[in-house]
C-alpha cells in the first residue's frame, strides 16, 4: 500500500516500500479528465505543463531519492511519477487547489538483497486543468543515490567530424561508475554495423578511457549513430536500454573534397609538467599524416619540437593521440609558448584554432609529476621507501595500497590490505633512520595493523604482500568516582566503565633502547590514535583515544598521563584492562592484562608498604577525532596533535627510551625507595600542552602534525604552523596558509639551527598549487615550488636511495603528486641571515 500525503505541498520526502501495489493502474500517456473545456470568450489553455526530475539525498544506502519539480502558468492537475528496475512504482498524485508550482520530494525503500549502485529508470509526466501534457521527463537513479553511472563518446565530434567511405577513425570512450566498471565499449548502427569493447580485470576500475579505431566499410553511406556503453560491476548495462544514452552522429562521405584542411584540437593545462602528456586531436576527410607540436619561449625561441608521422598505410581520418613533453627542469616557474600541428595526405597543415582563430597557448611549466590513482579513491597518508625507490599510498576507500615506482613514475600491482587503510610508518631498525622492509599500515575500518612484506608479491612484480595482521587488543577503562555528599558530608563511589573503539587511524614507529645515533631498536613500539564512533561509552561519543602498542612484546598502553590530575570536589581513580585479541591462526596475541589497577602497592627495601591509585580528570581523558601521530626519523620520539577545533586542543609528545615509571613519581606518589608492584606510567609521554596558548584565533583547527629527524623540534598545524620543542615549549611560528594539512621537515632537520643550512627547510603545502618552503630558523617562506594543483592531503620528505636527492610525495585531487630535488635545487638553498 503507497501511502503519499502529497496534498499539501510543498512537503518533505516520502519514504515508500518497494513492495508498495499501486492504488489503481497508471500510465504516462493518458490520464482521465472530466473537467469542461472553457468556453464563452475565454482564450483556450495551449501552453504545456513542464517538469523536471532531480536527485535527493536518501536517509539511508538502501533508498532511492528524487524530486520532481512540475510548473504551469495556470495550475497543475496532476503528476504522475513511474520507477522501473529493482524498485518498482506507479503513483498518481492530484491536486485540488491552484498549484503553479510544486517540487514533490520521493524516497523509495529497496529489498535488502539489492547492491548500493544498482540503477533504475525514474520517468514523470504533469498534466493541467485542460489536459495538456508536458513532455515526459526520464533519468537514471541509484539505490543509495551514489553518482550516476556515466559512459560517453570523447571523439569524433558532432557536428564537427565526419568520416569517409573505406578510411578509419578513431574512437574514444570514456566510463565512469560508482560500482566500478567491468566493461567498457560502444555499438554502431545505421549505414553499417559494429562494435567492441575492453573487458577489465579485477581489481575494476572506477573510470576508464578507451581508444578504438573503426573501419568503415568502402560500400558505406549515409549516417551512422555511435553509442557508447559500459557494464558494471553488478552486470548492469549502462545506458539503460529504457534511457536514451549519449550518442554521436557521423555522416558517411564517398569520398574527401578536394585541398581539405585538418581541424587540429588540443588539451593542455594551463600548469605543465615537465614531463606532461598532451592530447592533440585531428580529423581531416583527406586523411591524417602527422600530427605535430612546439614550444616556445616568450621571446621566440624554440624549446620543443616533435612530429608524430603516421604510418603510410594508415587511413585515418581522425586520429586521437597523446604525446609525451621532455622540457629541461630549468624552465620550471617559467611560462612558455604551445602550438599543436596536423598535417594531411594532401599535404596541407594547420594549426589548432578556436573560433577560426590561431590557437596560441601560454602555460606555466611547473615541478613534479602526477599521477591518478588506477581505480580511484582517497590517500589518507603516504611513505617512500628509499630501499625499494617506491611511494606507498594508503587508499582508504579501496582498502589497498597504492604502489607508485620512482624510476618509471607509473603505479604497479597494489597490496590488498585490512579495512579502510590509513596511516603507514616503517618497521624501525635503528637510531639512524635506517628501515627494515616492512611497513605497518593502521586499518581504521578493523581493529589491526597490517604488515606488509615489501619483499613479496607477484611473481616479476614484488611490490608486497600483507604477511600478517595484527590484531590490537580492546582496552577498557574504569574510574571509580569519589564524591563528597552535598547534603551528608559522606563519600559516594561509583564504578563506570568507558568502551571505547579500538581502531586505529594514525600510527607512528618508535623503538625503545639507547637513543645515541646509531644505536640498534630494541622493542618495536607503535603509538596510533583510534577512529570513534557515536555509540561509545558516555560522555566520550565521537571522541578518541591514544595507545601504544609493543609489537615485539605484544603489550599494551593506555594514554592516560595527559588526563592526571582531580578536578574540584571530584576525584576519578583509574583502572584499565587489556583484553587480548586472537589473530587468523585462532591464538591470542598477548595476554589478558590489568594495564592500570584501581589499587595497587609499593614497597621499600624494608617491606614498608603504601597504597597507590592512579587518578584522572575524566572529561581530559579522551581526543578528538581527528588526532594526528607522527615519528621522528630518529624512531626514538613521536609527536600528538588533537584535531578538531583548536579551543582545548592539546599537543603531547612521546619519547620511547624512557621506558614506565616504577616509582609512581610521575601520579605524584614518587616516595623515595619505593617501588611500584605494577608500573603504571610512562615516563616518555610529555605534559600535554594546550594549543589554544599558541593560536589567537580561536576558530581555526589543528589540521596536520610534523616532526623533524631527532624529534628536537615538531609541528603543529592550524591556521599557521606552531614549531615547538621537545618540551613543547613553542619555539615560532611559520605563516603557512590555512585549509590544508601537509607539512614536513627536511629528511636530515634536527633541530632549529640544524646544519648544514639546507636541512633547515621545511615543506608545506598551500591553498594555492604550490609547496611552500620555510626556513625553521628565521621562520620565513624562502621559496615556492609550483605544481599543477593544490596538496589537499599529507606531504612527505624523504631521501631517494642514490644521491642527495629528496622526494616530495604529496596527494593531490588528480593522485599523487611527486617532486624529486636535487642537491643543487635552488629550493633546498636558505636566504635566512
Amino acid at each position: 500500500m503507497i501511502r503519499l500525503s502529497l496534498f499539501s505541498l510543498p512537503s518533505a520526502g516520502r519514504r515508500l516500500g518497494a513492495a508498495a501495489t499501486l492504488l489503481g493502474a497508471l500510465a504516462l500517456a493518458s490520464v482521465a479528465c472530466s473537467d469542461r473545456l472553457p468556453t464563452g470568450g475565454v482564450a483556450p489553455d495551449d501552453t504545456r505543463p513542464t517538469v523536471s526530475i532531480a536527485g535527493g539525498t536518501p536517509a539511508a544506502d538502501t533508498l532511492i531519492a528524487v524530486s520532481v519539480t512540475a510548473h504551469d502558468d495556470l495550475g497543475l492537475k496532476q503528476v504522475l511519477v513511474q520507477v522501473r528496475g529493482a524498485v518498482t512504482l506507479d503513483t498518481v498524485i492530484t491536486f485540488n487547489s491552484v498549484q503553479k508550482d510544486v517540487t514533490i520530494p520521493i524516497e523509495l525503500a529497496a529489498p535488502r538483497t539489492v547492491s548500493p549502485g544498482t540503477t533504475v529508470t525514474v520517468s514523470a509526466q504533469a498534466f493541467d486543468g485542460r489536459n495538456n501534457a508536458s513532455e515526459i521527463a526520464t533519468t537514471t537513479a541509484t539505490v543509495g543515490n551514489l553518482p550516476a553511472p556515466v559512459a560517453r563518446v570523447v571523439s569524433p565530434l558532432p557536428n564537427t567530424d565526419v568520416a569517409v567511405a573505406g578510411s578509419s577513425f578513431d574512437l574514444t570512450i570514456f566510463g565512469s561508475s560508482p560500482v566500478n566498471i567491468r566493461s567498457l565499449g560502444f555499438r554502431i548502427s545505421g549505414a553499417f554495423t559494429t562494435q567492441d569493447s575492453v573487458l577489465y580485470a579485477l581489481p575494476f576500475p572506477a573510470e576508464a578511457s578507451e581508444r578504438f579505431t573503426v573501419q568503415v566499410p568502402a560500400s558505406a553511406r549515409g549516417d551512422i549513430v555511435i553509442r557508447p556503453f559500459l557494464r558494471d560491476e553488478l552486470g548492469q548495462v549502462q545506458p539503460l536500454p529504457t534511457v536514451p544514452g549519449d550518442s554521436v552522429v557521423l555522416t558517411i562521405l564517398s569520398t574527401p573534397p578536394a585541398n581539405s584542411r585538418p581541424v587540429v584540437t588540443v588539451g593542455i593545462n594551463n600548469r605543465i609538467e615537465t614531463t606532461d602528456t598532451i592530447n592533440i586531436r585531428a580529423t581531416d576527410p583527406a586523411q591524417i599524416a602527422s600530427v605535430s607540436y612546439e614550444v616556445r619561449n616568450l621571446t621566440g625561441d624554440l624549446l620543443a619540437n616533435v612530429s608524430a608521422p603516421l604510418p603510410a598505410t594508415s587511413t585515418r581520418t581522425s586520429i586521437d593521440t597523446t604525446l609525451q613533453l621532455n622540457l629541461p627542469i630549468t624552465l620550471i616557474g617559467q611560462r612558455v609558448v604551445f602550438r599543436a600541428f596536423a598535417t594531411n595526405r594532401q599535404g596541407n597543415i594547420d594549426t589548432a584554432r578556436v573560433s577560426g582563430v590561431l590557437r596560441v597557448d601560454t602555460v606555466l611549466v611547473v615541478a613534479g609529476v602526477t599521477r591518478p590513482l588506477p581505480t580511484g579513491g582517497v590517500i589518507a597518508d603516504a611513505y617512500y621507501h628509499a630501499g625499494k625507490n617506491r611511494v606507498y599510498m594508503s587508499n582508504i576507500e579501496r582498502n589497498r595500497l597504492e604502489v607508485l615506482d620512482i624510476a618509471t613514475l607509473n603505479f604497479t600491482n597494489a597490496i590488498v590490505t585490512g579495512s579502510r587503510p590509513w596511516g603507514i610508518a616503517p618497521w624501525p631498525r635503528d637510531r639512524s633512520g635506517n628501515v627494515g622492509d616492512t611497513l605497518l599500515v593502521a586499518n581504521s575500518g578493523g581493529t589491526s595493523i597490517s604488515y606488509i612484506n615489501l619483499n613479496s608479491g607477484v611473481a616479476g612484480q614484488p611490490t608486497g604482500i600483507e604477511a600478517y595482521r595484527y590484531p590490537l587488543p580492546n582496552i577498557i577503562a574504569y574510574t571509580v568516582t569519589s564524591e563528597r555528599s552535598a547534603t551528608t558530608g559522606g563519600i559516594i563511589t561509583t564504578r563506570t566503565k568507558y568502551d571505547f573503539s579500538d581502531r586505529p587511524q594514525w600510527v607512528a614507529a618508535t623503538c625503545q633502547g639507547a637513543a645515541t645515533a646509531g644505536s640498534p631498536c630494541g622493542d618495536v613500539v607503535a603509538v596510533y590514535s583510534t577512529t570513534p564512533t557515536g555509540g561509545q561509552s558516555t560522555p566520550f561519543a565521537n571522541r578518541g583515544t591514544v595507545r601504544y602498542e609493543n609489537l615485539t612484546r605484544r603489550s599494551s598502553h593506555f594514554f592516560f598521563e595527559q588526563a592526571v590530575g582531580t578536578g574540584a570536589q571530584r576525584s576519578d581513580t583509574l583502572e584499565v584492562e587489556r583484553y587480548a585479541a586472537a589473530d587468523a591462526t585462532g591464538g591470542f596475541v598477548g595476554s589478558d592484562s590489568l594495564l592500570v589497577p584501581f589499587l595497587q602497592v609499593a614497597t621499600n627495601s624494608s617491606g614498608a608498604a603504601v597504597p597507590f591509585s592512579v587518578t584522572v580528570s575524566i572529561d581530559l581523558m579522551a581526543f578528538r577525532d581527528t588526532t594526528f601521530v607522527r615519528n621522528s626519523g630518529n624512531f626514538r620520539r613521536a609527536i600528538i596533535g588533537e584535531g578538531g577545533s583548536v579551543v582545548g586542543a592539546r599537543a603531547v609528545g612521546y619519547d620511547a627510551s624512557q621506558g614506565l615509571d616504577p616509582t609512581g613519581a610521575i601520579q605524584g606518589f614518587g616516595y623515595r625507595g619505593y617501588t611500584l608492584t605494577l608500573p603504571v606510567a610512562d615516563r616518555g609521554i610529555s605534559r600535554p600542552a594546550d594549543v589554544t596558548d599558541f593560536i589567537a584565533n580561536t576558530f581555526a583547527r589543528v589540521r596536520g602534525v610534523g616532526i623533524n629527524f631527532d624529534g628536537e623540534l615538531s609541528a603543529i598545524r592550524g591556521d599557521s604552523t606552531f614549531l615547538l620543542d621537545a618540551t613543547l615549549r613553542l619555539q615560532g611560528l611559520l605563516q603557512t596558509s590555512g585549509g590544508n594539512a601537509g607539512f614536513d621537515f627536511h629528511p636530515r632537520n634536527t633541530g632549529r639551527n640544524s646544519l648544514p643550512l639546507s636541512t633547515r627547510l621545511a615543506f608545506a603545502a598551500s591553498t594555492e598549487p604550490v609547496i611552500e618552503v620555510y626556513d625553521s630558523y628565521c621562520f620565513q617562506r624562502v621559496r615556492q615550488i609550483p605544481v599543477r594543483e593544490p596538496i589537499i592531503g599529507p606531504i612527505k620528505a624523504a631521501y631517494q636511495a642514490a644521491g642527495n636527492n629528496i622526494v616530495l610525495v604529496g596527494a593531490g585531487s588528480r593522485g599523487a603528486v611527486i617532486v624529486t630535488l636535487s642537491a643543487a635545487d635552488p629550493s633546498l638553498a636558505t636566504s635566512c641571515p
